[in-house]
This record gives C-alpha cells, structure tokens and sequence, in this order.
C-alpha cells in the first residue's frame, strides 16, 4: 500500500479496533519519516537550512542571548530506526533549538507563590496549547530559584514518571517545575513540527527511559536523540497535512460513538421490550423482531453480553418456554423436598442449617408464572457451604485430587485450565468442601465474585478453595441455579432488573437468596433452551471476534506496509 493508496482507505482501516487511534499513530509516523505529503524539488534542501539554524545557534551564543551547554555528541543517523528522504537531513533535538528545564520554588515561602507568573507541572501539559497553570509564581521566584522563563510558541515536554512525553506549546509567557523541557526554536524549525517530533519520539523516550520508581528521559538525553530536519517549506505541508488527517480522526470517532451510542440505545430497547412482556408467545414475537435486524443491533462483540443477561432473566421469570398445565407445581416438588429433608435431620443423616423468613407474596420482585414457586436457595437444596479457607501452597502435587480455585470458575463453565491438584490424604482431611458432580460452586471473593459454575461429571471426585458451594440441588437442576447465579452476578452492581440484590456472596447470603422455582420438567425445557441460545451467541461472538481480527490484521499490514523502506509516494 502506498501512501496515496491508505489515505484513499483512511475511513475503512478506521474500522479495525482500536482502528483511530492506530492511524493516528500512523499519521505521525508516516509525517516524520516523510512519506506523508510528497517532496518538492524547489525547496531549499535541509542541509542548507541546517547550515543557516547552526549559524544562527552560533549568533546567538557569541551575543550571549543562550548558554552554549555541553558539546553533543555524533549524531547517529539510525537511531530512531528508519531512513529519511535525501532533502532530509539528520539533527538532533538539541541542534533545532535552545532547551532548558525548570525548577520548583522552594515550598512554604510565601515570597515565592501567588504571584501572575504561569508555573506548570508535567500533569498540566495538555498535548495541545496551554494558558493556564493551577499555580503561579512571583517575580521574586523568578529571579531567586533556577527558573526558565518560556516564551509564547516555545515546545515544552515532560520528562518524568507516567507523564513522559506528554506535550504542550506555551500559550503564554510561563515557567515549569523540574519535571518539564522547554525549547525555543531556532528560525528555521517550525515549532508545531518539532512538536510533532517530541510526539513521535515517545516511545522511544519511554523505552530508553532510567530509573524504576519515578522512570525519566532527562534533558540531556532528549538533547542527543537524533531527529529528523525536513526543508522548511516541508515542514509546514507536513503539519498542515497531519492537521488535516487528525480533524478526519476527530470526525471519525465523533461517527463511531455516535453509531456506537445508537447501536447500544437500540439493543438495549429491544432487549428492554423483551423483558417487559408477559408469555411466551409475546416473547417470542419480540424475538422475532430482534431477529430481523440482528446484524445491526449485534455487529460488534460488545453488543452480546446484554443479550446473554436478557436470555438468564427471561429464563428465570418464565417466559423462555411456555408452561405445560400438566406439569407437577414446584409447591408440591418443594414440600416433597422439604419432608426428605426434616426425614435425613430426624434420622441424623444431615443438620439443620439456617431457617429464614417466608417469603410473602408482597416481598417478591416479580410475580411467577403459572406453576413456579418462591423459595429460599438453601430450601431448594441439600446444604450451602464453603471452601477450604486456608494456605495451600505447601499442598499442591503434580497429580492427585482435582482442586479448584477461582480460576477455575467462569460464567457458566468449568474452566480446567490451571488447575492445581492434592494427595488424596489431605483430601481426605478437607471433608467438608468435597465436590461431587452436579455441585454447583460460586465464586465470592475477588474480581470474579458471583461467577458460578456446575461440576462436571469427569470430575466424580474434587476438592475447591474459598468457594461458596451449593450441595446436591434437590427441587433445582444444577444448571438452571448456575444461570440464576451468575445473572445475579452481574446484575449485583447495577440495577436489579430481577428486583433482588445480594450483599456478599457468602454461604448465608446465598443460602437466603430467594430463587424462583419452575416445575422440574420446565427446569429442564428451560436449561436445554438457554443451553442453545448462549451457544448461538457464542458461536456469534467467535465470528464477530474473526472479523475484528481480520480488520485489525489488515490494519497491521497497512502500517507495515507503510513504514516500510519502499513505501514510497509512485
């Protein structure tokens, strides 16, 4: 690809993620190394420009308007890693003009502060034109402490911790603390593209950059690095061009959040019109029309995981699949499940865990379809317990009883990768957080806090750290608790879409989380329809992370191509 060829391809290698700001940092390349506007045969080549900024540098030296610093040293032409146009001559950042850093004004000395004087902090530099400072100094401080007094147009740049390379030109007469650089340019270099220089270098400063608490690229080092000198009539179609091209930036990002924004006010729309109908039926027609413009509501990844919650709560308010009147009411299935149980406690075969509130019809956040019923977590189970709570470092062997961690838990998923072992000894030792298939664990600590999983069948015997573990579902299918799990997972800091709300994800939180229950055989028309719509959408996101990928490789190549040695104007 030519120059030519990827400005005529500017707006489509946008799309690619990440795409503007990639092409900005493209423009910028592509300015320095002088592939971005063709060169004109009648401009006066740089070495004589050169010639002329030297010996205004030496005028002004011998006249002492600066100071000759330390001599620098040669010049190492491909330091910065690429070639440059035979008009072009190699400098270095020292030789386009007069630096100097500045200094902070001794602090708690009144004579010094609160003055009219501009003092920026590194912080302050706005890659832009700067006017302002949140402090200003007195002449007092001007002339005690080492302080360069920068004029309007001079280039400053930050030297120090995460601000290294951050940009400003002076908009006004101002000082800078010790972390800043400011350079007046000599004539002959135009500041907006010694500007776009220093902007270019950034990374090359952060790379070569010392120091590991506070990491700086010093004066002196900024002084010797190598920079390209274009003549000077070049220099100015080049920041015009880069101008030009940074403005079309501006308006394509202005278009994609704009696209964006209306993309994810209509997914969420047509999401919100799902969940507000009452059966089956009406849920269906609404999924229809979402099905009929589906390539526009769901043409990026970060448009599915909205859907995949609207999939969980349709599920769990009952109106995925239709309800069959024959079907036992989960009344009758929980009071079955509540009689086995008080039998095991009576005959000792289990304990007693917590006993909770009922809960009253008006203390419900929806109201169940026909057949389901309310029922705490821990009345619809065997028991809820946790983890081994503990140190396991010493514990861990190469092979042994599986034994899951956090990591190990994903939405939905049993995740194997990573996953430590123990000797069946100290397994043994961990009763109380053995795993059996169809356990379902909930993650409650950490990043992944609310993630909840089912045990596979492969594992007939595990053991898991600081999980909260919900044992043995006995009016639930495993899997349609791990959907209710993990959408109160995400939806536990934002609003409550399904109207409840869990504090921690602790074994007695969760134990008193109300569940709504379906008839069993719904349960399992509901798993089974959940099961092949997330597996729609994920067999969706695979395609559209694909073609993400694809942008992004071609966007890669583009650059490549670009900044490579023969990439030139034809």
């Amino acid at each position: 690809m030519t120059p030519q060829e990827f400005l005529d391809e500017f707006g489509t290698l946008a799309e690619a993620e990440g795409g503007v700001q990639k092409l900005r940092e493209l423009i910028l390349e592509l300015a320095v190394r002088g592939k971005l506007v063709e060169q004109d045969e009648d401009d006066e080549p740089a070495s004589l420009l050169f010639e002329r900024i030297r010996a205004e540098r030496d005028r002004q030296f011998s006249e002492k308007i600066i100071r000759r610093g330390k001599a620098l040293p040669d010049r190492i032409e491909n330091e910065l890693g690429f070639e440059i146009p035979l008009t072009w001559e190699w400098t270095q950042f020292g030789e386009l003009g007069d630096w100097g850093a500045g200094a902070t004004p001794r602090r708690g000395d009144d004579r010094y502060y609160g003055g009219d004087i501009l003092w920026l902090k590194s912080g302050e530099l706005n890659d832009g034109t700067v006017t302002e400072s949140e402090e200003k100094i007195t002449p007092k401080a001007l002339e005690d402490c080492s302080l360069r007094l920068n004029q309007p147009g001079d280039v400053l740049v930050a030297m120090y911790g995460a601000t290294i390379g951050k940009l400003a030109i002076a908009g006004a007469e101002c000082t800078t603390n010790q972390a800043v650089c400011a350079c007046t340019c000599f004539d002959g270099v135009f500041n907006r593209f010694l500007f776009l220089l220093l902007k270019a270098a950034k990374r090359f400063f952060i790379a070569n950059s010392s120091g590991a608490a506070q990491p700086n690229f010093s004066k002196e080092k900024i002084v010797r690095t190598s920079a390209p000198l274009p003549p000077l009539a070049e220099q100015h179609r080049i920041v015009a061009k880069v101008d030009e091209l940074m403005r079309l930036c501006d308006g394509l990002e202005a278009v994609q959040k704009q696209r964006r924004g209306v993309r994810l006010r209509l997914n969420r729309s047509s999401l919100d019109r799902l969940t507000v109908v009452q059966s089956p039926a009406q849920v269906s027609a609404a999924w229809q029309r979402v099905c009929d413009h589906f390539e526009v509501l769901y043409d990026t990844p970060e448009t599915l995981p909205d859907l995949r919650q609207t999939i969980l709560q349709l599920a769990v308010q009952g109106k995925l699949v239709k309800q069959d009147p024959n079907d036992e009411p989960a009344a009758e299935l929980l009071e079955r499940v509540a009689c086995e149980k008080r039998n095991r406690i009576e005959q000792k075969k289990m304990k007693q865990q917590w006993v909770f509130n009922q809960i009253k019809d008006t203390d419900a956040p929806f109201d169940l379809a026909s057949g389901w019923q309310w029922s705490r977590i821990i009345d619809a189970v065997e028991r809820v317990t946790v983890g081994h709570v503990g140190s396991m470092r010493t514990q861990y062997v190469s092979e042994g009883v599986p034994f899951l961690r956090c990591q190990n838990v994903r939405e939905n998923r049993f995740d194997p990768l990573g996953m430590e072992f123990i000797s069946a000894e100290f397994h043994e030792q961990l009763a109380k957080s053995r795993l059996e298939p169809r356990d379902v664990v909930v993650v409650r600590t950490g990043a992944m806090v609310g993630m909840t999983c089912v045990i596979p069948n492969s594992l007939e015997d595990a053991n898991c750290s600081d999980l909260v573990i919900i044992k043995q579902p006995m009016a639930l299918i495993s899997e349609y608790v791990s959907f209710f799990m993990n959408l109160m997972a995400k939806r536990n800091s934002e609003e409550q879409v399904v109207g409840i709300a869990i504090p921690h994800f602790n074994t007695k939180s969760v134990a008193a989380l109300p569940i709504p229950v379906p008839p069993l055989p719904e349960q399992k028309r509901i798993v089974s329809k959940v099961t092949d719509l997330l597996s729609q959408v994920t067999r969706l996101e695979s395609t559209l992370t694909r073609r993400e990928a694809t942008r992004t490789q071609l966007l890669t190549a583009a650059i490549h191509g670009l900044l490579s040695k023969n990439a030139d104007y034809e």
